[in-house]
């Protein structure tokens, strides 16, 4: 059984970014694997152990622009990945989630993998739609974020926690899922880990070698644009009210609410 998991690199979350003339400047930020992502690729390890590593290779697949992403393709090989692949080329700086979903095909159609696992969404952008995109693609069954995941009889069922209850789906494999937080709980690399993990196979594709056109994905192909970003106002400092006992403040607060905030 192979299982591809798709991976990004994301802004380190405690990043605090400077924004210049609306554009964000990115130097000496630091980028890490998206979070969501580690809970599936974990769960395709896990997948592993269960049915036994002769059974089962887990290829992890990670698009973009950054030469220094290859430092954290170690980390997901710590863990348990079989193989990595890089697909590593300038043009792919902007990418956005259709030409995300573009790129990761064509690597797709050649793996032809049984299950593909993705992150419910980047903590970037938040677009939450790449692995959507890719089923439209394949013409595959796609369902997330799922909670739980179980393999039988060529079938993946799921579960989803809705605002309704438990839901509980079969999807016939091979299908996309993708996941989140209440799937499992990642495990982090140790030093025989990250050892193990420099012997492993990282192979590394420019758009070229995959037959893409650079200008259809991209900052050339995508088609969302941001026109500027700014930083959040600064909040309005808060009112203490004083009073001599709570029924004077609490009168007084009313009046605000009424008079000020204008909300009652």
């Amino acid at each position: 059984m192979l299982i591809a998991v798709l991976i990004k690199e994301v802004p380190d979350t405690e990043t605090r970014f400077k924004i210049e003339g609306g554009r964000i400047d990115y130097s000496g930020v630091k980028f890490v694997i998206n979070p969501y992502d580690e809970y599936a690729y974990e769960e395709a390890v896990r997948i592993k152990e269960r049915l036994g590593e002769d059974q089962v290779k887990v290829v992890a697949i990670l698009a973009g622009s950054r030469e220094e992403s290859a430092k954290n393709l170690l980390n997901v090989l710590a863990v348990g990945v079989d193989e990595a692949i890089h697909i590593l080329d300038p043009a792919l700086e902007g990418l956005d989630p259709l030409g995300a979903a573009k790129v990761l095909k064509v690597v797709l159609d050649e793996l032809k993998p049984d299950l593909i696992l993705a992150g419910k969404q980047g903590v970037d952008y938040d677009y939450g739609q790449t692995p959507a995109v890719l089923a439209g693609m394949m013409n595959l069954p796609y369902l997330g974020p799922i909670a739980k995941l179980e393999l039988e009889d060529g079938a993946a069922v799921v579960e989803l926690h809705s605002e309704v209850g438990v839901e509980v789906h079969r999807l016939p494999l091979p299908c996309i899922l993708s996941c989140d937080k209440a799937l499992n709980e990642p495990r982090y690399p140790n030093l025989k880990g990250i050892m193990g993990a420099k012997k492993k196979p990282q192979q590394r594709k420019t758009l070229a070698d995959l037959g893409i056109d650079p200008s259809s994905v991209g900052a050339q192909g995508r088609l969302i644009e941001y026109l500027s970003f700014a930083p959040p106002p600064e909040r309005k400092p808060g009112v203490i009210i004083e009073g001599a006992s709570v029924e004077e403040k609490v009168e007084k607060l009313v009046k605000l609410l009424h008079e000020e905030a204008k909300v009652i």
